[in-house]
């Protein structure tokens, strides 16, 4: 059982709770997960693998936050190359329509 490339993190150790349910070998919490670690995406695993989680709760706590990390870093090596600036707001006065940016997107209000 292994991490699917669009799963996240929360849904892959709650498919690992109900598969370990059904398993007749019974092992320590430890040692479930340590093996939910070593079956995570590989940027995943190589930053929790360092550590020993008491039981899967703790791993999932911070198995989340550090997915919701490189998901952060990931944005914004995507926007770095953008060129992104800030307008606050531009007036077109023609036709009463305000423009500004927010978060790399040029948003259009029209105003009545």
């Amino acid at each position: 059982m292994r991490q699917m490339v669009d799963e996240s993190t929360i849904d892959f150790i709650e498919s690992f709770r109900k598969a370990r349910n059904h398993c007749s070998v019974q092992l320590l919490e430890v040692e479930y997960a340590a093996i939910t670690v070593g079956n995570m995406h590989h940027q995943l695993k190589q930053k929790l693998v360092a550590r020993e989680y008491s039981d899967l709760s703790q791993l999932a706590s911070n198995a989340n936050r550090i997915e919701q990390f490189i998901h952060e870093k990931e944005l914004k090596r995507a926007n770095k190359g953008r060129g992104s600036h800030l307008i606050s707001l531009v007036t077109i006065d023609e036709e009463n329509i305000e423009a500004f940016e927010e978060e790399g997107k040029i948003m259009v209000v029209e105003i009545l």
